[in-house]
């Protein structure tokens, strides 16, 4: 895609130094260590973060240059920028038979390389007209700077194809701010030591005040009914339950993985009480005379019968007691994993009974990672030990390990913005009608680009993941 420029850059970067100059030797054998080898899926997390590491010595390194030298070693950081942004590009799509997971895969990467190709574009741009760079080092910022533009088309297209692949939100012009009902006030950005816990699914009808008025959520979400969120319940009325959403939450104290709105607003909002998950209430623990078995904690979800552990789901025992909220307490297991995987189409035993492994939307690995296989037979006996409980079962072998990763939650959070603005604690929020819906209980910043609205400033909320549950949010602009 890049191969004259790259065959350029690439000649420059290993013989082009000032003549006599050490320290940009030094430089320019820096940026090997911010290559990426693409992978079978994704980039691996540690190869990325020794990639941004390598970036990050690379931008000291240029810093303590003479002052002689600073235009030359700047154009080896912005070589460097452009390095990691063309191998995130670079990775294949996962399942190629999949064009709409395909578009989401490679728009995300390429969302995550368009703040390197911004920081190439401005560190070039500073030194396009240096009187201190040899005619040498000139070639190589030319070579860089058309280069900018070809990834820059890249991202472009990317960007554009994952937005085409899922219909997004329906963004109407928000309403004004309107002042609270009798007796409404924001919820608290943190729960008391006597609060009641819920739990919910990604899809649930998050409402208004009113209770009547259903909040418009991202149509396009697809993993929800897979994805689990943890609420503070505040209390029930009519059908409905009342829930604190966001703000903060001691994990420790809860076995659903760490999926909740944004802990720098904390909001009010509505569900049927249909809508809230049984949980398991005690300590259970089922052990099968062939060594598979089950333990499971209080507050496990119960999802249709089936108890969901991180996605995979189990007949719930005869008997087990379940509850619709839950009093917090220490209470959850380590989560652990191995670098040997089964595949998601594998039919396992537990207690003698066959049970299907699935996949569940939200995850994009290629298969399941397991905690630990001992040997039995031709079999093996296969932990897999997730927050909420732990789960043995017999099947064939695991897959010999390799260097896999998902793609989601490896590559970190988007580069630095240009624009931001800053929202204070005590700021309050509403939702897209203009009716009250929470506050601001951390200083949180807000990509200037992302707001929408005129008589309010609106952005979209997510809750959780990449992928979750987008709702509207928004807030009066003289906060902002």
């Amino acid at each position: 895609m890049y191969g004259s420029h790259w065959l350029l850059i690439t000649l420059l970067g290993v013989t082009g130094a000032l003549a006599g100059s050490a320290e940009l030797d030094a430089l320019d054998r820096q940026l090997e260590a911010v290559h990426l080898a693409p992978g079978a899926v994704a980039p691996n997390p540690e190869a990325l973060m020794a990639a941004v590491q390598a970036l990050q010595a690379l931008e000291a390194a240029v810093g303590k240059l003479p002052a002689d030298q600073r235009d030359a070693g700047l154009v080896r950081l912005a070589d460097g920028y452009q390095i990691l942004a063309r191998d995130l590009l670079a990775f294949p799509c996962p399942d190629p038979l999949d064009p709409e997971l395909c578009a989401v895969f490679l728009g995300l990467l390429a969302e995550r390389a368009q703040p390197m190709v911004d920081r190439a574009a401005t560190v070039l741009e500073g030194i396009q007209a240096s009187t201190a760079l040899s005619r040498r080092e000139h070639q190589r910022r030319d070579a860089l700077a058309a280069d900018l533009g070809e990834l820059e088309r890249t991202i472009e297209s990317a960007v554009g194809a994952m937005a085409r692949s899922e219909p997004a939100m329906v963004r109407a012009e928000p309403g004004s701010p309107q002042s609270p009902a009798p007796g409404w006030s924001p919820p608290a950005g943190a729960a008391a030591p006597d609060a009641r816990f819920a739990v919910i699914r990604g899809i649930a009808a998050l409402r208004h005040a009113s209770g009547e008025t259903v909040v418009p959520t991202d149509p396009s979400y697809s993993a929800g009914k897979d994805q689990l969120y943890v609420v503070e319940l505040l209390g029930r009325n009519g059908g409905l339950a009342e829930l604190r959403l966001g703000g903060e939450v001691n994990w420790d104290a809860h076995c659903v993985p760490h999926q909740t709105l944004a802990r720098w607003v904390a909001i009010r909002a509505w569900v049927p009480e249909a809508e809230l998950l049984d949980l398991v209430a005690d300590d259970l623990v089922v052990d099968h005379a062939d060594g598979t078995g089950l333990r499971l904690l209080p507050g496990a979800p119960v999802l249709d019968g089936q108890v969901w552990l991180d996605g995979q789901l189990i007949p719930v025992p005869k008997g087990a007691p379940t509850a619709r909220d839950y009093g917090a307490r220490e209470t959850r297991l380590e989560r652990a994993y191995s670098a040997e995987k089964i595949p998601w189409t594998t039919t396992v035993n537990l207690g003698g009974e066959p049970l299907a492994l699935r996949q569940p939307a939200y995850d994009h690995n290629d298969a399941l990672t397991i905690s630990s296989a001992t040997p039995r037979g031709n079999l093996s006996l296969i932990t897999l030990t997730e927050r909420c409980g732990e789960l043995r079962f017999l099947a064939p072998p695991p897959e010999p390990p390799e260097q896999r990763s998902g793609l989601f939650g490896a590559l970190g959070e988007r580069g630095d913005p240009a624009a931001w603005h800053t929202l204070q604690p005590g700021t309050r929020a509403y939702w897209a009608d203009g009716q009250p819906a929470g506050q601001v209980v951390e200083e949180h910043a807000v990509l200037a680009s992302e707001l929408y609205g005129t008589s309010l400033r609106c952005l979209e909320i997510g809750l959780g993941s990449a992928e979750g549950l987008r709702v509207p949010l928004c807030f009066d602009p003289a906060d902002l």
